[in-house]
C-alpha cells in the first residue's frame, strides 16, 4: 500500500489510472510498487516518469543517478546533466548515452590564430513552420525540453522530421511530415484541483457542467476541454500554447 497523499495513493501507477493520466505527456506510468509512487504528490510532473520508455534517461544514464558516472567512466566520459536533450534519445549503451571525451587532448602549438569553424546543429537544417502541432494519432511525445531548439535536436536524434513545442509546459512532440496535413493551434484539458478530479465525474455530473462523457472499451471518463466548463466543474483549465513548428529540410 502507498502513503496517504502519495502518487500511488492517487492512482498514478500502471495498475490503476496511470496510463490515462500520463498519456497527455507522452509518458508511460511507473509500474506497480515502484519507489517513485511513494513520493507525495498528485500531478503528472511528479508522478509520471520524465523520460520516454527505452530512452537513455529511462535507463538511468543521467547525472542525477549516481551509478551513471561509473557507467560512462570506462570511456573516460561524464554523464549528461539531468534533463539534457540527449537523454531522450532511445538507447542503453555508453556510445549513445554518454557525451564526448571527458579529458581533451593538449592544444597544439601554433604560430597563427586558427580558423574557427562553427559546428552546425540539427536545428540549422530545419525550417520554421506555423505555430501549432500536427493533428496525428500516433505522435511521439518526448516530455519536457528546456527549449524549442532542444526539442528539434531530440526529434532529429529520434529519427523524426517534424516537431512542435509547447511554451507553457515545455513539452516536446515529434512527428513525421506526412502526418502533418492538418495543424491545430491549441489544445485544452481540465486538470484536477484540491483533490477533485474532473475526469472521474459521473455521466450526469459531466453533462450538468457541459462536458463530454467518453466511453471506450472497458473504461469511461469525463472530458472538459472547454475552459469555462472545466472551471464550472471545479477543475483547473490548462492549455497548450505551441511555438512555431519546425520541419527538417530546406
Amino acid at each position: 500500500s502507498y502513503p496517504s497523499g502519495s502518487c500511488g495513493h492517487h492512482a498514478w501507477g500502471a495498475d490503476r489510472d496511470g496510463y490515462s493520466k500520463c498519456a497527455w505527456l507522452g509518458r508511460e506510468p511507473y509500474p506497480e510498487g515502484d519507489a517513485a509512487l511513494h513520493a507525495m504528490g498528485d500531478d503528472a510532473g511528479l508522478c509520471c516518469p520524465e523520460y520516454p520508455s527505452g530512452s537513455c534517461g529511462d535507463h538511468a544514464w543521467g547525472a542525477d543517478h549516481p551509478w551513471s558516472i561509473s557507467k560512462c567512466a570506462w570511456l573516460g566520459r561524464e554523464p549528461y546533466p539531468e534533463g539534457d536533450a540527449a537523454l531522450y534519445a532511445m538507447g542503453d549503451d555508453a556510445e549513445t548515452c554518454c557525451p564526448g571525451g571527458m579529458y581533451p587532448s593538449p592544444a597544439p602549438t601554433i604560430t597563427a590564430a586558427p580558423t574557427v569553424t562553427a559546428i552546425p546543429t540539427a536545428a540549422e537544417h530545419w525550417r520554421t513552420g506555423p505555430a501549432g502541432a500536427c493533428d496525428a494519432d500516433d505522435e511521439h511525445w518526448l516530455g519536457y525540453m528546456p527549449s524549442r531548439e532542444a526539442c528539434i535536436e531530440a526529434c532529429d536524434a529520434a529519427g523524426y522530421d517534424a516537431m512542435a513545442w509547447d511554451t507553457n509546459e515545455k513539452n516536446c512532440v515529434c512527428f513525421m511530415q506526412d502526418q502533418c496535413e492538418c495543424v491545430y493551434t491549441d489544445e485544452c484539458w481540465c486538470e484536477g484541483k484540491d483533490g477533485f478530479e474532473p475526469w472521474m465525474m459521473s455521466e450526469s455530473e459531466c453533462a450538468a457542467h457541459g462536458c463530454e462523457y467518453e466511453v471506450e472499451d472497458y473504461w469511461s471518463w469525463c472530458e472538459c476541454e472547454d475552459p469555462d466548463s472545466c472551471a464550472s466543474a471545479g477543475g483547473e483549465p490548462q492549455c497548450h500554447s505551441f511555438a512555431p513548428m519546425a520541419f527538417k529540410g530546406n
